[in-house]
């Protein structure tokens, strides 16, 4: 049987036509799937007198004083005393990098966030029951993730506030110029505290702007002697003990730059 001629031309058409509406079907998913760009955030934190940092406490060996041995020859004494440091920034400066890993709507996403920062202020020990650091600066370096909803959550998002939540794991460390000239130098190192934040966010000047709170603290250490190496004492001249832990607090403005 003979094929109509107008039956070929259909068939041609209706293959073109096919071939033209999967084209735009493929091209239509492609321009939905989001770019690194569509879930990365950009924004510079900054924070005055509201930047305070603990480290955890240490017990450190010192000279206590010396002893002469039955040949003449002078034996330093040592013993253990506890060391803990402190600053208080009054002026920290940052960036924020971010990447919403899971968009849930426009206006809510999880997020990965690094709200580094580096401050100016002096580091000294925490009081005079103990030794400390004495030198100038610090770092933060915490790894955060974040649930963001409403305000500046997404490229998308037109609300006019919102908030944050997060949780991780942060790097700190105080005193990184050294400025005492001590005799007997107290070695300082960086440590890690899991910390905690919320935010509020709202627009300025079109832009999206954050509030944002980071606590963290870390596990006591309790201790019996003084910076001496002598055994703690009440007022009643009876043995005690005292606990200390390291601390982060910050309050911080945060400004996105690249919304």
């Amino acid at each position: 049987m003979k094929t109509p001629k107008i039956i070929k031309p259909l068939l041609f058409g209706l293959a073109l036509g096919l071939t033209n509406f999967a084209f735009s079907q493929s091209e239509d998913k492609k321009e939905e799937t989001p770019t690194w760009e569509d879930n990365f955030f950009m924004a510079i934190n900054t924070s005055s007198y509201l930047d305070i940092i603990k480290t955890p406490l240490r017990q450190v060996r010192v000279i206590t004083g010396n002893d002469m041995d039955a040949n003449g020859n002078i034996i330093p004494r040592y013993a253990d005393a506890p060391s803990q440091s402190a600053t208080i920034n009054f002026f920290s400066l940052g960036l924020e990098p971010r990447y919403n890993i899971k968009k849930l709507n426009e206006n809510a996403a999880f997020a990965l966030a690094l709200p580094m920062s580096i401050g100016i202020g002096a580091t000294s020990s925490v009081d005079e029951t103990v030794l400390g650091v004495t030198g100038f600066g610090s770092i933060q370096l915490p790894l955060m993730l974040k649930f963001y909803l409403g305000n500046g959550s997404t490229y998308q998002c037109e609300k006019d506030y919102g908030i944050s939540l997060g949780g991780g794991i942060e790097y700190d460390k105080i005193g990184l110029m050294n400025v005492s000239g001590e005799s007997q130098p107290i070695e300082n190192k960086g440590f890690f505290i899991p910390v905690a934040s919320f935010g509020i966010h709202f627009w300025r000047n079109n832009l999206p702007v954050e509030i944002n709170i980071k606590y963290g603290n870390g596990a006591y250490v309790e201790y019996a002697n003084d910076k001496y190496g002598q055994p703690l004492k009440n007022e009643f001249n009876q043995l005690i003990s005292q606990k200390a832990r390291s601390s982060t607090f910050r309050i911080s403005y945060v400004q996105l730059l690249n919304y």
